[in-house]
């Protein structure tokens, strides 16, 4: 019996702990997507931080391309928004950043970062790691996937 009842707490407290705590590998509210579940310890937030907004580019205020990269909710900017007209879009005006309910993600956010069919690589004058790309394409892919795909609703 006394074996029972401790599987049977375990579960529930287990639950209990991970929504008191947090789990690890989960997205700030105030910087991605709104709690989802992270890949790679959220790598994202760093190299979003260290590539594109201190580099000045994509940072808060008059952000290249009006893309803001380093405010919170940035998925809430990437997940089915346009690039802009030609002015603000450039030579991929009028695409997605990132196409919602696709998996794979797809769009230009992605494109910049692996192969550009417009415009030029992300970062100008810099590159990205393999792995700093697989970081940011996984984090994309939990923006995109349908929802029944991961299990909620996206922001």
């Amino acid at each position: 019996m006394k074996r029972f009842l401790a599987g049977w707490l375990a579960v529930p407290c287990g639950l209990m702990s991970m929504f008191l705590l947090g789990c690890p590998g989960t997205l700030d509210p105030g910087v991605g997507a709104g709690g989802m579940m992270g890949t790679n310890d959220n790598c994202q937030v760093q190299v979003l931080k260290d590539k594109c907004a201190l580099a000045g580019c994509h940072a808060a205020g008059t952000p290249a391309a009006g893309l803001d990269l380093q405010s919170a909710d940035i998925a809430t900017r990437l997940v089915d928004h346009d690039t802009g007209d030609a002015a603000g879009g450039g030579q991929c005006s009028g695409m997605k950043l990132l196409n919602g309910g696709a998996s794979p993600a797809t769009g230009v956010f992605i494109d910049k970062i692996t192969t550009p069919v417009c415009g030029s690589p992300m970062p100008l004058g810099g590159s990205l790691t393999a792995a700093q790309k697989t970081c940011l394409t996984d984090w994309a892919n939990t923006l995109t996937a349908p929802a029944a795909f991961i299990g909620e609703d996206r922001p």
